[in-house]
């Protein structure tokens, strides 16, 4: 099977959005590389001023700002804590310790019961901690040189809680780690490190390592978000797996996976199970797609490099760039979504399908445009370069 190749470059405010199509270079077919520039026009350049160019920046940076408050709050940014205030919970190995009332220890089982903030070291061979607090509380769980393993289930449980902000204190190294298989402990499903029912939020500077052989990496019943720190992840499943949302403002991400590196699904609520980036360096490498969705992925940012055994970024609705580096390596098909809209961002593509797969719509005319350039769909429709064009 020949392989495409497809470099993006997207300058200025310019759209490509493609609905059960596919964008197609004028004049160039059926080759193994296929280059793509879509650029301004000598005369929409020649129309704009820099006094328009600053207004446009300025107001992209204003939506910019927007569009990250929407999705992040002020203490999802900030890792912020108290150190002297903060509840100290030391781990020894097979047991840990502390003297707060909130803190309940069974044998290598770390149970928090009440909100607040907890300082977490030292290691544990075979133990967890489990968040089981009101579901009005806020608990941050701060990673300072902690080392947690579970044979049989997650190194972190949360249970119940309003939201868990995992914070990896800085300068610290912390690893998280599930020995092989999960063996129930209550009613709920607990398949990966680090598991939660509830809103979960990894902050900080410090590093995180999680593995995961028999399961997934880090899962959240809710929203999964990260917005700083070192994260390595090597997962037998899903390396980072979010139900309602998956969304990154920053931090180094490395995820080996069985299966997705990063996934969002909610099969109950149509409006969630999105994927939003606008930042971070993201790194994957993955049996099955880099990035899959339910829903939406939006990528307002950041960098990512993907190698997926499928698609490199997949969404069962639409996949927006607006702005970022995306560099898929190595996929089946590179970008796939009912419709794809590109506005921004520099994207570089290796397919051994489709580089760009738009799965839905159709113009009228019933011509398959899927001509091995590089480009695909399941319907003739149209893509107009520099004009915004939805069918």
């Amino acid at each position: 099977m020949k392989k495409s190749t497809v470099a993006i470059s997207l300058i200025m405010a310019l759209a490509l959005t493609a609905c059960g199509s596919t964008a197609k270079a004028e004049s160039v077919k059926n080759t193994e590389t296929v280059s793509v520039t879509i650029t301004e026009s000598e005369e929409e350049s020649a129309d704009s001023s820099e006094t328009e160019s600053a207004l446009e920046t300025e107001a992209d940076s204003e939506a910019d700002s927007e569009a990250v408050s929407d999705m992040f709050t002020d203490r999802d940014m900030s890792a912020e804590y108290d150190e002297s205030s903060s509840v100290k919970i030391t781990l020894n190995g097979s047991s840990a310790s502390c003297a707060d009332s909130g803190v309940t220890i069974d044998g290598s089982t770390v149970t928090i019961t009440a909100e607040g903030t907890y300082l977490i070291s030292g290691t544990l061979e075979d133990g967890m901690i489990i968040v089981d607090a009101d579901e009005a509380a806020k608990v941050q769980l701060v990673l300072d040189g902690a080392n947690i393993n579970s044979d049989s289930s997650a190194a972190i449980y949360v249970k119940s809680a309003d939201k868990v902000f995992l914070t990896l204190a800085d300068g610290s190294e912390n690893t998280l780690s599930n020995g092989g298989s999960f063996t129930a402990i209550d009613e709920n499903n607990i398949d990966a490190a680090v598991f939660s029912k509830e809103d979960i939020t990894v902050n900080g500077s410090g590093s995180l390592t999680v593995n995961s052989p028999a399961g997934h990496g880090m899962v959240s019943k809710d929203d999964l978000k990260v917005t700083g720190g070192e994260l390595t992840i090597t997962a037998a499943g899903h390396g980072l797996s979010g139900k309602d949302s998956v969304r990154i403002a920053d931090g180094d991400i490395s995820i080996t996976a069985g299966n997705d590196g990063i996934h969002a699904e909610n099969e109950e609520d149509t409006e969630k199970g999105y994927i939003y980036i606008c930042g971070g360096n993201i790194i994957i490498d993955s049996e099955d797609d880099a990035l899959h969705s339910s829903l939406d992925v939006t990528i307002d940012g950041g960098s990512i490099t993907a190698s997926a055994d499928d698609d490199g970024i997949h969404a069962d609705n639409t996949v927006i760039v607006n702005d970022g580096v995306i560099d898929v390596e190595n996929s089946y098909e590179g970008i796939e979504g009912l419709c794809i809209e590109i506005n921004g961002g520099q994207i570089d593509v290796t397919a051994s399908d489709d580089g760009l797969h738009a799965a839905g719509g159709n113009d009228g005319s019933g011509d398959d445009l899927d001509n091995g350039d590089g480009f695909g769909g399941d319907a003739g429709a149209r893509v107009l370069r520099g004009q915004r064009a939805r069918y």
